[in-house]
């Protein structure tokens, strides 16, 4: 019987030679010494990835024209969103920029859509 069965690694515990997290050194605290021919392999890989919805310069832009046929840019803040928070992260945006609270969202979790109206109480006017 071998005297260990599994060795975990997690790269943020790797050797300072390491040259990034996926081109790494572990140096294990103690030395096993195996039998000749053992065999070893991989039995588990874990690689978490997290990432934002919105990132900043890259897709926190949203252009949009108005009433008036003005380009009008919302920034949207960094961060993660589903799809009723980032409903209102627009809508914010939106009335920030329009100086007045005339835009609602409404979302539809069945088909995970979002559409973003005028509010019920506006008239243009006409």
């Amino acid at each position: 019987m071998l005297p260990i069965k599994k060795i975990h690694i997690d790269t943020r515990f790797r050797s300072s030679d390491s040259a990034s997290h996926s081109n790494f050194n572990i140096d294990l605290p103690t030395t096993f010494l195996m039998p000749e021919d053992t065999g070893f392999y991989i039995d588990d890989v874990c690689i978490p990835h997290s990432f934002y919805t919105i990132e900043t310069g890259v897709n926190d832009r949203l252009q949009y024209v108005y009433l008036d046929d003005t380009i009008r840019t919302v920034t949207i803040p960094e961060g993660y969103y589903n799809i009723t928070t980032l409903a209102s992260a627009i809508a914010d945006g939106m009335n920030a920029v329009i100086s007045a609270p005339l835009v609602v969202p409404e979302v539809n979790l069945k088909t995970n859509t979002l559409k973003i109206s005028l509010a019920p109480n506006y008239t243009t006017g006409v």
